[in-house]
């Protein structure tokens, strides 16, 4: 089904009109280093504020195509506390400007993210905020990071440096800002990628005796204004018997060492959404630790293999049957027919704004824990090398004694009657 719809702006009220906010800041304009994660579906900046001093407010601007472009806007404090903010669309520059209420703090962070600011065509071109638009002159230090693998071509502009770090290129620089001026550029690069982001997520990991079954139910959107027939995801790492199905069948997929290329049933139109469910096996080692009588499974909440902005996610974990004394951090559990069932859900994550769960159980007496099913394993590999060695080791050289000799049978005589031979028959004649 096609929509034309996007998400919604949260924690953001917006005012769609031509007006311009203005607040004065004093002459000592403070700081601002400006981090830019750029993926394909989305780009996040975290700004980290100084002030000069205490104010009532602050502003930060962004530049866009469309206020479609926002997605959410967060700002903390130094103690991490949530700050109010306030949005305002300017149609006619083209500029969202951020208003953020800084009473009592002389720091603070702002987390924006915009989607879809990138489009392809032969290669991906993204549209950046290297600095922010502000009405005063702080000192500003920007690094920005391309999608992880890519392959940088051009980028305006041109007198910031390029480097990298890791996996991905950087674009990086400093610069004493002019009051509302705007410092807006494109990034071209290539690579391996969708552009795309997920309506949901819905994980279900089954605790069993021979590893973790993991289902992943995915819904995504098609970000760009064509059609796509396949969509892009890292490779799943440590997993086995991977395969890919909705609720027709099974679906192609092709998997690499690095991705996992997924065949959609059919075309996706912009704006269009698709869903399908990847499952795979994972190995009890790595990720289910043993404390004690009792087990740890833990990790993010949005697996790694995604890479992209999830709306709306959740998580299940099933327990094996008979466990008990269950703790869980970051969600809730309850008992359905004597197994825990754990839930955790959470919205609006990427990976860089990830949540954290744990749960802890003590498995049944019955079943063996983790511990004991590597003790065993370890014991049968022992006991099967001792057999084969018995087998099949070096032997010692022993010397096979020959039997006695036996004394031949003599043979029958030929012209010796066999005394199974019949008697001659007498007649017996009698006298008259």
């Amino acid at each position: 089904m096609r929509s034309s719809s996007y998400a919604g702006i949260i924690l953001l009220t917006l005012l769609v009109s031509s007006y311009s906010v203005g607040f004065t800041l004093s002459q000592t304009d403070g700081t601002i280093n400006r981090v830019i994660y750029m993926e394909p579906g989305f780009h996040l900046y975290e700004d980290d504020v100084v002030l000069p001093t205490t104010m009532d407010n602050y502003t930060i601007g962004f530049r866009m195509a469309s206020l479609a472009n926002a997605y959410s806007i967060n700002a903390y404090g130094p103690q991490n506390e949530s700050l109010s903010v306030a949005g305002y669309w300017n149609q006619t520059s083209g500029t969202l400007t951020i208003t953020i209420t800084t009473q009592n703090v002389t720091s603070f962070r702002l987390i924006t993210i915009l989607h879809a600011m990138t489009t392809y065509s032969n290669n991906y071109t993204a549209q950046v905020n290297f600095f922010p638009i502000v009405n005063s002159s702080p000192v500003v230090t920007t690094t920005a990071y391309l999608p992880s693998n890519a392959l940088l071509l051009n980028y305006t502009p041109s007198d910031l440096s390029n480097s990298t770090s890791g996996s991905r290129a950087m674009i990086s620089g400093s610069a004493q800002l002019t009051p509302e001026t705007t410092t807006f550029g494109n990034v071209s690069f290539n690579g391996t990628y969708s552009i795309i982001e997920a309506e949901s997520l819905n994980r279900v990991i089954t605790v069993t005796s021979s590893g973790l079954k993991v289902e992943e139910n995915i819904l995504v959107t098609n970000l760009v204004n064509s059609i796509v027939r396949t969509v892009v995801f890292d490779a799943p790492k440590d997993a086995s018997g991977l395969g890919v199905y909705d609720s027709i069948g099974s679906m192609d997929f092709n998997l690499t060492s690095q991705n996992l290329t997924v065949t959609l049933r059919t075309r996706l139109y912009p704006n269009e959404h698709a869903g399908f469910t990847i499952a795979y096996i994972l190995p009890l080692s790595g990720y289910v630790q043993v404390d004690g009588s009792r087990n740890l499974i833990s990790g993010n909440l949005l697996p790694e293999w995604c890479k992209i902005l999830v709306k709306e996610i959740s998580l299940t974990i099933i327990a094996p049957a008979a466990s008990s004394d269950a703790t869980i951090q970051g969600g809730t559990f309850s008992f359905d027919n004597g197994t825990i069932n754990a839930k955790i859900s959470n919205v609006s994550l990427t990976p860089y704004a990830n949540r954290v769960y744990s749960l802890s159980y003590s498995p049944s007496s019955s079943i063996p824990n983790l511990g004991l099913i590597i003790a065993i394993a370890l014991a049968a590999v022992a006991v099967i090398g001792y057999i084969l060695f018995r087998k099949f080791g070096p032997k010692k050289s022993t010397i096979e004694k020959s039997p006695p000799p036996q004394s031949p049978q003599p043979e029958p005589k030929k012209d010796q009657p066999s005394n199974d031979q019949p008697k001659k028959y007498k007649p017996n004649y009698k006298k008259h």
